[in-house]
């Protein structure tokens, strides 16, 4: 077994065994987007080659962080497989080696991920990193039929008693309709321009840990995906950036447990990302942006709203006044370092120093 650097002539053989292990489709044009493309310019994915197929492995992109106003690198794992033949032997530790000797030589600071229990339990236990904290999740619903399936047996009276309640639900404690003060515009983006490079140099300061937000990064993320399609808005005060939401709308049936319920057929609307930048009217600003993704999310019919966030960020605070509630997800944000300097009081320790929300993940 060979274990080596992932090369572009792989990406139709790694999307092949992602698409046999994930039941996820990816072609070539998001391993080039994801790891060729990347702002940082920096990537590494370490593979198992057993007679030229490969069998397993671990990737990492390269990310600009500003931790106290000091941006470094650090690194994301992410990509992680293993073929079920090959899980015996150490494969997956020889893998995770070699992936660690190469964040070494890229020069990174720490690397970070998110975990399951179990991959959290191997990832602590074998591999050094430390377990910062689980990340929440604020939901919304807008639609009542998957607690109506919850207590009715029969789904075509919960479907009915849905339908019915659909527009008061919607209704119900939603945003009211606001004018925009002075020269304020809430306004799609198509692209993000130098003007967001300044909102985020006015922002950074007030996150002790938080992953670089430039123009040259979002578009990156945002605009160029390949294959997910985000809404974005970007509240301004004439050609000033005040802040920026970006939304995502998702189609495909899926189990909700950490509503407790099966939510059958869902359509669920996600605030991916969001940055303000400070000011006296901060909360105007936060409040206007959501009045933006309600009105995007109703209007496109969605059934439930969704939000990663820590607790003690501000965001969280603002969609519990939207009657938000706070579920519990089963993904952990774990850590480990790379240099001496980065030791156990560093603030990339503490659960309560990160901004991170879904868009920081490998969650596409």
């Amino acid at each position: 077994m060979n274990i080596r650097r992932m090369k572009k002539e792989d990406f139709l053989e790694i999307s092949s065994i992602n698409e046999t292990f994930y039941g996820v489709k990816r072609d070539a044009s998001f391993w080039d987007w994801k790891y060729y493309r990347l702002p940082s310019g920096w990537h590494y994915m370490a593979v198992a080659d057993m007679d030229g197929r490969i069998v397993g492995q671990i990737g990492c992109i390269c990310l600009l962080v500003s931790v106290n106003n000091e941006r470094i690198t650090c690194g994301q794992t992410q990509d992680i497989l293993i073929l079920e033949e090959f899980r015996k032997g150490r494969t997956f530790l020889k893998i995770e080696k070699k992936a660690h000797e190469m964040g070494i030589e890229q020069g990174v600071f720490f690397d970070f991920g998110f975990t399951i229990e179990l991959t959290r339990k191997l990832s602590t236990r074998m591999l050094g990193f430390t377990a910062i904290g689980t990340i929440k999740k604020m939901v919304r619903p807008l639609n009542l039929y998957p607690y109506f399936a919850k207590k009715i047996p029969f789904k075509p009276l919960a479907r009915l008693a849905s339908w019915f309640l659909k527009p008061f639900t919607k209704r119900f404690h939603l945003p009211t309709r606001c004018r925009l003060p002075g020269d304020w515009r809430l306004e799609k983006i198509t692209r993000f321009d130098g003007r967001f490079d300044i909102l985020w140099s006015e922002a950074k300061d007030r996150y002790p840990v938080i992953l670089e937000r430039s123009s040259e990064y979002l578009n990156w993320r945002y605009v160029d995906h390949p294959e997910v399609r985000y809404y974005c808005l970007m509240l301004r005060d004439g050609e000033h950036i005040l802040g920026f939401i970006v939304l995502e709308i998702k189609e495909r049936p899926r189990r909700f447990e950490t509503l407790d319920i099966e939510y059958v057929d869902a359509k669920r609307g996600e605030i991916v990302d969001i940055l303000v930048g400070p000011g006296t009217e901060m909360d105007r600003r936060f409040d206007f942006l959501l009045r933006g993704a309600f009105s995007y999310f109703v209007k496109h019919d969605v059934d439930v709203i969704s939000c990663w966030c820590f607790p003690h960020m501000e965001i969280a605070r603002h969609l519990a006044r939207y009657h938000f509630q706070q579920r519990q997800t089963p993904h952990d944000l774990i850590v480990r370092s790379y240099r001496s300097e980065i030791g156990p009081d560093s603030p990339i320790f503490q659960t309560e120093n990160w901004y991170m929300m879904r868009g920081d993940s490998d969650h596409y």
